[in-house]
């Protein structure tokens, strides 16, 4: 009979084992951070991408690489590019800036609208 209890511990444990890999280091989505600084002649726009799990929360030990792109957009201009990370330079000081990104190895895109505006203290 141990033996029987051994194949329902295997049993159990792939279960948890195959839930854990499904839903929290699996990627479902890629989700973005805006931090926007002002520069001398503008504002200095960082995006960082991150993997999001099925349950909505950052994926733990993996990365996503992902390309950003400016269409018809002349009033600004990707100064850093890194695997996740671009660093987008603009002089205009209020307005809205499209960013298009790509992930190739998930087939993901998503076009970002970024808001560029005053700082107002109310």
């Amino acid at each position: 009979m141990w033996y029987l209890k051994l194949i329902i511990f295997f049993i159990v444990i792939s279960f948890v084992l195959y839930f854990v890999w499904s839903y929290i280091f699996s990627i479902y989505e890629i989700g973005y951070e805006q931090k926007i600084t002002d520069s001398n002649n503008g504002k200095l726009i960082t995006i960082t991408a991150y993997p999001v799990n099925g349950y909505g929360f950052r994926v733990p030990l993996r990365s996503v690489e992902v390309l950003f792109d400016l269409p018809d957009s002349a009033e600004a201009e990707i100064i850093n590019h890194e695997q996740n990370r671009a660093v987008i330079f603009t002089p205009i000081k209020n307005g809205t800036i499209i960013v298009k990104t790509r992930s190739n190895k998930y087939d993901i895109s998503e076009i970002l609208k970024i808001e560029i505006g005053e700082i107002r203290n109310e």
